[in-house]
């Protein structure tokens, strides 16, 4: 048994102190928990499977999406991190299907350095 001790700043639990100790804990004291995730700002539609298509972003109560110009693989590995994915590349505009005509573009020139842990901060 280990007692787990995270500070919060941790990006996985494998990356608390994991300590040996006893406990008294059974099955009837598992935990659950409810996640948010920086990724509900973010999502992909559109492809033809849940990890590519063509990306949104949420911001100011509504969808929009992101345009290609200046985007580059740095920025795509961010927003496939952001969304629980190892990393990512751009795909190819013609398959990318485009974002319904009434949708506004929301974000252009991110400039990611590759560093972030979202595209909200790139």
């Amino acid at each position: 048994a280990y007692n787990l001790n995270c500070v919060g700043t941790e990006h996985r639990l494998q990356n608390c102190n994991w300590g040996s100790g006893y406990h008294n804990c059974t099955h009837l004291d598992d935990v659950g928990v409810v996640c948010t995730a920086p990724s509900d700002l973010i999502r992909i539609r559109d492809g033809t499977s849940a990890n590519q298509g063509r990306l949104d972003v949420y911001f100011n109560h509504q969808w929009g999406t992101v345009c290609d110009d200046g985007f580059t693989n740095v920025d795509a590995g961010v927003a496939c991190r952001q969304l629980g994915y190892a990393g990512g590349v751009v795909l190819n505009n013609a398959l990318t299907v485009d974002g319904p005509y009434w949708t506004r573009i929301l974000a252009y020139n991110l400039n990611c350095v590759g560093t972030e842990h979202r595209l909200q901060n790139c």
